[in-house]
């Protein structure tokens, strides 16, 4: 008999929660373990830029539905442009970048991507013989 491979990742931040989505999608067990008492127990920031490039590997993690969410609760804005500028403000060169770029509310990223975290869990180390993580209490 095979036993199925379980994954278990410490820290339910949002590259914490995009992987384990990614995994569960590909039809691997996850466990994500978060030290933060809940999802509330300190703020997460402001915002995240996601270039095309970021929402396209989002898509690939996550559920359709999931993703709709995202793009839902995001404001898009289009081709933003990098520009340089002399002391006087002249511009002194500028570039527009290529693709839509969405602008998503960090803590509402993180609760849209959250689903079975255990919170309270902080991880010291794995114990590779017995295949788990150590959280000591």
């Amino acid at each position: 008999m095979t036993e199925q491979l379980h994954v278990l990742i410490a820290g339910a931040g949002i590259g914490g929660l995009a992987l384990a989505h990614g995994l569960r999608r590909a039809g691997i067990r996850v466990s994500v373990f978060e030290q933060d008492g809940s999802i509330d127990s300190r703020g997460q920031g402001y915002r995240i830029n996601l270039r095309p490039v970021g929402d396209q590997a989002l898509a690939a993690c996550l559920p359709p539905a999931v993703h709709d969410r995202v793009r839902a609760t995001a404001y898009a804005f289009g081709r933003p442009k990098i520009a340089g500028f002399d002391s006087q403000l002249s511009e002194l060169f500028s570039r527009e970048l290529s693709g839509e770029q969405l602008s998503v509310d960090r803590s509402v990223l993180r609760r849209v991507l959250l689903d079975e975290v255990h919170f309270g869990h902080t991880v010291a180390g794995v114990d590779e013989a017995a295949g788990r993580l150590v959280c000591p209490g």
